[in-house]
């Protein structure tokens, strides 16, 4: 899609966190790339090496740019994307990082579409000498159409203290919420129904993007190189939580930052909303665009 805006969003979110900016000749996407704060970045040939974006552009072309113009020291490449993914093969529908090092992948589930590509997914991290946790896929979800959608639980949104999962009305769903719980133990993990978001494509990691802190310059909110930005405000969808362990629960409505200014106040007041959204917040009738097959 082409909207108004585009071309010069990075400058305009630039400008306003009084944050330096540069422009550079190649295309990139957010959900193109994924990183674990420690230089390490994954990919997919599918995305980063498709005609439709930088022509001609090899493997070592792409490595260059992304050492070069990012500060990359090392890119793990892994090969195809989700199957009817219309992004190419974004990298956040496959591979995400939950902490330095330290990847998530999904596992194929019954007649699941992905499993070949899981599996090559698994092999080329297993090569790069990554630490891989899985999570449930949410297999074989089809549109009215009957077409295969690329619904994945990988694509969810890293905030300051919360992680929001899409959910697909699929038998692994609380599973998959469980499973990103268990990765952050500092954070609530809230599964979100994202039907209507997948109709345009993606998740809730598509509609955001991580704004990290300058160096010279700490966000009072986190430091933390895999948080990225507030939670998105609730949505009317079905909801679901997984409780955080015991020993988090004190912090889990914080952010994971030892410099995030907070009080008995504040802190009183975030574990009530929390606690008002389990309570209010009822499963919906609306998204029944998906189903499993």
């Amino acid at each position: 899609y082409d909207l108004e805006g585009d071309q010069d969003i990075g400058e305009r979110i630039a400008n306003e966190a009084a944050l330096s900016y540069s422009q550079v000749d190649w295309v990139l996407e957010g959900g193109a790339i994924d990183h674990d704060g420690s230089g390490t970045v994954v990919t997919t040939e599918q995305c980063l090496l498709n005609p439709n974006r930088n022509p001609g552009a090899t493997h070592e072309d792409i490595e260059g740019r992304l050492e070069h113009d990012l500060g990359f020291e090392r890119v793990i490449w892994l090969g195809e994307g989700l199957m009817n993914d219309h992004t190419d093969g974004h990298v956040d529908n496959l591979a995400r990082f939950v902490a330095p090092g330290r990847v998530a992948i999904p596992t194929a589930a019954k007649d699941d579409p992905n499993e070949a590509v899981y599996r090559d997914a698994a092999k080329r991290l297993k090569a790069a000498k990554l630490d891989i946790v899985t999570l449930p896929s949410p297999g074989r979800i089809e549109s009215e159409d009957r077409d295969v959608i690329p619904a994945s639980y990988m694509n969810f949104y890293i905030g300051n203290a919360a992680v929001v999962v899409p959910q697909y009305g699929a038998s692994n769903d609380r599973a998959a919420v469980d499973v990103v719980q268990a990765l952050f133990p500092d954070r609530v993990a809230i599964g979100l129904r994202a039907d209507h978001v997948l109709t345009g494509g993606g998740s809730f990691h598509c509609l955001s993007h991580q704004v990290p802190a300058s160096p010279s310059s700490p966000s009072p909110r986190c430091s933390s190189p895999l948080a990225e930005a507030r939670p998105i405000t609730s949505s009317p969808l079905p909801i679901s939580f997984a409780r955080p362990p015991r020993k988090a629960r004190r912090s889990s409505f914080l952010p994971n930052c030892s410099k995030a200014p907070t009080s008995a106040a504040s802190r009183t007041r975030a574990s009530s909303r929390m606690r008002a959204r389990r309570t209010s917040i009822r499963p919906s009738s609306r998204c029944r665009s998906w189903r499993r097959s």
